[in-house]
């Protein structure tokens, strides 16, 4: 953790900062709704001007502090016309100034600032801070995870988890609503729902759901359309709580012919190592599994369920 406390301290300062304006536009409604736009002309798309103004602030911020850093942020992202984001292996802020927009806007406390840190396309540390709530989720890399200062997973003893059947999943619909797109999310969501599994939630926010993961609260989380800011910061918290993050197929570092020949390619002559695949978090989509008694076995066990339920579709990288 001594190798990255600078960064966390420096993190967990600005979002605190950046709470307050975040609470204050929260808890005034007219303010909110006087500064509301729409992005690409797609209503279930928002953004605010408190969105822009704390960007902007953690960004001026986190310049001054680290100059030689790289920056991804949502809203730098959106003025861009959604270029293409540029990942090296300098170290990178990934930022979220508010995830959960659309629960910002309608006053539903489910929304946060989620601020993460790679290195070498890694990400090693996460601070999401909940000003409404007052959580404040923190990690690095090989050094825990932690709920204003308490260590994650909450829920102790480990809970197990025996089968799919016994879960309680999140996943959201997205703000993509094109019909090829809705209809998948829906045809995932029936596959897993008949299961059948205990039950199906949807919070508002990535950053969120995967902090709920990390709780112990939920047992799995799964969803195509986000984006690198939404879960880097979570990645980091959930794998530091003993949680597993990968994405909906098998990561391969091969070509793009080599893909396209391995595609057809499953698992039916080996046992995918599903809980020691690394994660790509410009690939749009997400699969996590809490910290299970049972260990990452039954982790792959049950990652290797839900996959075989997700319905995919065509989703550009970030």
């Amino acid at each position: 953790m001594t190798e990255y406390k600078k960064y966390l301290d420096e993190a967990v300062k600005i979002a605190k900062t950046a709470g307050k304006t975040i609470k204050e536009a929260f808890e005034n409604r007219q303010f909110i709704s006087e500064h509301l736009e729409i992005k690409e002309n797609n209503s279930s798309d928002l953004v605010t001007a408190t969105d822009q103004y704390v960007e902007k602030m953690v960004k001026s911020h986190l310049n001054k502090v680290f100059p030689t850093h790289s920056f991804i942020g949502e809203e730098t992202t959106a003025a861009n016309n959604m270029a293409r984001c540029e990942l090296t292996d300098n170290p990178t802020w990934c930022i979220d100034p508010i995830d959960g927009t659309t629960n910002f806007v309608h006053g539903l406390p489910f929304t946060c600032i989620s601020i993460g840190l790679l290195i070498n396309k890694e990400p090693v540390m996460g601070v999401i801070f909940n000003p409404i709530l007052n959580d404040l989720y923190t990690a690095t890399k090989n050094g825990g995870a932690f709920l204003n200062g308490k260590p994650l997973p909450l829920i102790r003893p480990i809970q197990p988890l025996e089968t799919l059947e016994k879960s309680l999943i999140i996943t959201e619909y997205g703000a993509n609503r094109n019909e090829e797109s809705v209809k998948a999310k829906l045809d995932t969501i029936h596959q897993i729902i008949k299961y059948p599994v205990h039950g199906i939630r949807s919070f508002g926010s990535a950053a969120m759901n995967m902090c709920y993961v990390a709780r112990g609260s939920c047992d799995i989380y799964y969803e195509i359309g986000i984006h690198a800011w939404d879960v880097a910061a979570a990645t980091c918290i959930l794998k530091e709580a003993g949680g597993v993050v990968v994405g909906w197929k098998p990561y391969k570092e091969v070509s793009e012919p080599e893909k396209k020949k391995q595609k057809t390619e499953s698992s039916k002559t080996e046992k995918i190592d599903i809980v020691n695949e690394k994660f790509d978090v410009l690939n749009r989509h997400v699969l996590c599994i809490r910290q299970l008694a049972e260990g990452p076995e039954k982790q792959n066990e049950i990652l290797a369920e839900v996959r075989k339920r997700l319905i995919d579709c065509e989703i550009e990288r970030d």
